[in-house]
C-alpha cells in the first residue's frame, strides 16, 4: 500500500483529472440545457470545473514527481557515499602498503 507513494500520487492525479473533467463536462452540459439560469451555472461549471480539475491534478502530479526525484537523489547519494568510502579505504590501504614497503 505504501511501497511507491510517488507512483501512486501520479496515478491518482491522472485519475482525478479524468474524473473531474468528465464530471464537469457532464454536469456542465446538463445544466446548459436547463434554461437561462442553468446556462450561466453550466458555463461556469464547464470552465471553472475543467480548469480546477486540471490545476489540482498538476499540483498532485508535481508532488508525486518531486517525491520520485527525491528517492532518486537519496539512492544516488548512497551510491556516492559508498564509492567515497571505498576510495578512501583503498587510498589508505595503498598508503600503508607503500609505507610498509619503504620500511623494509
Amino acid at each position: 500500500m505504501f511501497q511507491d507513494p510517488s507512483r501512486q500520487l501520479k496515478m491518482l492525479a491522472k485519475l482525478l483529472c479524468a474524473l473531474g473533467s468528465i464530471g464537469s463536462l457532464l454536469s456542465g452540459i446538463a445544466l446548459l440545457f436547463q434554461g437561462a439560469g442553468g446556462m450561466v451555472i453550466g458555463f461556469f461549471i464547464l470552465t471553472f470545473g475543467l480548469s480546477t480539475s486540471w490545476i489540482f491534478s498538476l499540483i498532485l502530479y508535481g508532488i508525486g514527481k518531486t517525491l520520485q526525484q527525491t528517492e532518486w537523489i537519496a539512492e544516488d547519494t548512497k551510491r556516492i557515499e559508498a564509492y567515497a568510502r571505498s576510495s578512501i579505504l583503498n587510498a589508505f590501504r595503498s598508503q600503508q602498503d607503500a609505507s610498509s614497503n619503504a620500511s623494509e
